[in-house]
């Protein structure tokens, strides 16, 4: 039943969802090698009703983590599923970070980073973080990411220009990339 769920996500069909929920599939099994759970699989696929669904009408498991780090807000925001103001464009696609973030689950360092949530990332600071600390998938590349490299990765070169003003460090491989000037952030760091 469980394959099932993960099919029906993978495929948007939200009938075919709820009928294996009602067949009693666990929707907070791991789904993958990366231990992604359906939720941050719905997230990952941009099925906003399967989302919705899937918090409001079962007892799915808002604050799981995959073997990355990430949980499905973070998800939401490397697959654009934000606000259109938080990607800096419009577009007609659905807002599921808001909606996760509305429901408590709030950005972990790394979906900071990749949402561009500057006070998030400044708590997280504030709070001891240290922002140099390589995290996130092991396959990408084999190696893991600084916070630096993960706002270069997923275009957030705001965030990546903040971060060098604190203090992070560029890696020779990415230096050649043209950061935004401070004149472009200066609401960050008022």
């Amino acid at each position: 039943v469980d394959q099932r769920l993960e099919n029906a996500i993978v495929m948007g069909d939200l009938s075919w969802v709820k009928d294996c929920v009602k067949k009693g599939a666990n929707v907070n099994c791991r789904v993958d090698e990366k231990g992604a759970t359906p939720l941050m699989l719905a997230t990952e696929g941009g099925w906003a009703n399967i989302v919705t669904y899937l918090v409001e009408n079962t007892d799915v498991d808002l604050n799981a983590v995959d073997s990355g780090g990430y949980n499905a807000t973070d998800i939401a925001a490397m697959g654009g599923y934000i606000s259109a103001a938080e990607r800096g464009y419009k577009a007609d696609v659905a807002d599921i970070g808001t909606y996760l973030k509305d429901k408590g689950l709030e950005y972990t360092w790394r979906g900071a980073i990749i949402g561009g949530d500057i006070d998030r990332i400044n708590e997280y600071l504030e709070n001891g973080q240290d922002i140099e600390e390589r995290t996130g998938y092991f396959c990408e590349g084999n190696y893991q990411c600084t916070a630096y490299q993960m706002a270069i990765k997923h275009g957030r070169l705001n965030v990546a220009r903040y971060l060098m003003v604190l203090g992070a460090v560029a890696p020779r491989d990415i230096c050649p990339i043209q950061i935004p000037f401070e004149c472009d952030i200066k609401a960050f760091t008022q």
